[in-house]
């Protein structure tokens, strides 16, 4: 190509001559050489058009670069994620295609590419983003019209079906959560947790986010849900022990599997991560102050370690205190009042005001057999939680000595 401008140079100058004409001065010192290549000076022109906000030129400069990849690395670098992806759709390169309109959180486009593509993963995660990032536009699912969940909700049901059979099982399990989450019903909540159990590996911060729903959404004065739950407290700290700070090294593809379930993806530097928050991804939930009109974010893995790390702590403290307070409640229910035991009257099994409703938690009745088991089933779901919660913290506390600081999780003795 040097030999091209060179020509052309030269061609120049002889028509000067041949006209008799002086060379300019400005011609003689811009004299093309080795580093003026086609390639460069369109690369040039393609940066000084970006820096004068003419798209239409820079665009045109940068096709007169013969390779794709040159050309897509500078308009990602730039910010033009769409026309990138546009011009990876015209060169046929779907998946990558796919990748940037994901990544810019497009959801229709990816979509559209998807079935072009007719890659049963790449329509099924596609479908999961479009769901996602639609139902973020509502805080409360219940306001969402009946026509458009029904919609999202076949969308995800597709994508389910066309995600199980993919031996990773862990996009299914995200599709399935989310019809949880957008229907209330807890069948679809136990088709993710299967889905993420299947998962290989097996996603235990898959599962963590099925237990979660459980404890906030289910009814846990159901024995079954409260029972799910109480065993699914361990689950917390098996997280918690791969995000501690002395096992970054033994639990690096474990702690992969974490970051990526939230979002963060590794970044070009080895102790960085990057996030995509147009994705509308779980990073959000532990990086909240993220400005989210742009389009690609990075910050630092310990820290990243770190947020996660306590945004789940947090959560079992907050897990602990309603599983507790459910099985005392159980447990009241199945358990005779001290007065009425004694035969005394109790002061508080009505309000005195003539009405008949009861507000003492105890049981005012003779206490049965299936009462006692009931309320031995309890003291045993009790015993349980509290196991579960001394362990797993004391294994956590092992290799994350700043962990559980406050005795939110173990008591002082």
């Amino acid at each position: 190509m040097y030999d091209d401008i060179g020509v052309y140079f030269c061609v120049s100058l002889k028509e000067l001559d041949q006209q008799l004409t002086p060379q300019p001065r400005i011609l003689i010192e811009n004299a093309p050489d080795r580093r003026h290549t086609v390639e460069s000076l369109s690369y040039k022109a393609a940066e000084a058009y970006h820096r004068s906000k003419n798209k239409e030129k820079m665009i045109a400069a940068l096709e007169r670069l013969r390779n794709l990849e040159e050309r897509t690395d500078f308009l990602i670098r730039k910010k033009y994620i769409e026309e990138a992806a546009k011009m990876f759709q015209e060169a046929g390169m779907l998946a990558d295609a796919i990748d940037l309109y994901t990544k810019k959180g497009m959801n229709k486009e990816a979509l559209q590419c998807a079935q072009k593509s007719q890659d049963k993963n790449a329509i099924g995660q596609s479908l999961v983003l479009d769901s996602k990032i639609r139902l973020s536009q509502y805080k409360d699912f219940n306001d969402i019209e009946e026509e458009v969940k029904n919609e999202i909700r076949e969308n995800l049901n597709q994508a389910f079906y066309s995600l199980q059979d993919l031996e990773n099982k862990l996009a299914a399990g995200e599709a399935a959560l989310l019809t949880g989450e957008l229907t209330g019903r807890t069948e679809f909540i136990n088709k993710a947790f299967g889905a993420f159990s299947k998962s290989r590996p097996m996603s235990k911060i898959g599962q963590l986010e099925c237990i979660h729903w459980m404890v906030h959404n289910s009814n846990l004065y159901e024995r079954e849900n409260l029972r799910n739950c109480v065993f699914g407290m361990q689950n917390i700290f098996v997280n918690l022990f791969v995000l501690a700070k002395q096992n970054m090294e033994n639990e690096r593809s474990r702690l992969q599997e974490i970051f990526n379930f939230f979002g963060f993806y590794p970044a070009e530097e080895e102790y960085k991560l990057v996030y995509y928050p147009k994705q509308q991804p779980r990073a959000l939930l532990v990086m909240p102050k993220t400005n989210r009109e742009v389009f690609r974010c990075e910050e630092d893995k310990d820290k990243i370690r770190e947020k996660i790390f306590k945004f789940l702590e947090e959560r079992g403290v907050v897990w602990k205190r309603i599983l507790e307070d459910v099985i005392t409640n159980c447990r009241n229910k199945s358990k005779q009042c001290p007065a009425f035991k004694l035969g005394e009257t109790c002061k508080i099994f009505s309000k005195g005001d003539g009405s008949d409703e009861q507000t003492c938690p105890f049981l005012h009745s003779p206490l049965n057999p299936k009462k006692f088991d009931l309320l031995t089933e309890y003291d045993m779901l009790a015993i349980e939680l509290e196991v579960n919660i001394h362990h797993g913290a004391e294994y956590v506390k092992a290799v994350e000595s700043d962990f559980d600081k406050e005795a939110r999780f173990i008591s002082n003795p």
